[in-house]
């Protein structure tokens, strides 16, 4: 994994926090909203894993993430899904 897309799984990860904080959540609660674990939370805030699309559109919504803010996250997530299918491909031959 790039430096890059080391970045960019942690500025997901910190949007997620800091928007989840604002809203006083705990990690237990905004899982159960999504419908997923509070470890999984714990996951995507720390940059081990990063939500799903369908997940993205949950927190958007719950938690107040504004156009910008999600304007930026999917022409990372465009970026990033890119690179990567192309090193999984690159890797095959």
């Amino acid at each position: 994994m790039t430096e890059g897309e080391k970045n960019y799984i942690q500025f997901v990860g910190d949007l997620i926090k800091n928007k989840r904080k604002s809203w006083r959540y705990s990690q237990s609660e905004l899982g159960d909203i999504l419908g997923i674990s509070h470890a999984q939370i714990g996951y995507f805030e720390k940059g081990k894993s990063v939500p799903s699309i369908l997940q993205i559109y949950k927190l958007k919504k719950e938690l107040n993430i504004t156009d910008l803010e999600m304007s930026d996250l999917f022409k990372d997530i465009t970026y990033y899904g890119k690179v990567l299918k192309k090193k999984r491909l690159s890797s095959r031959t």
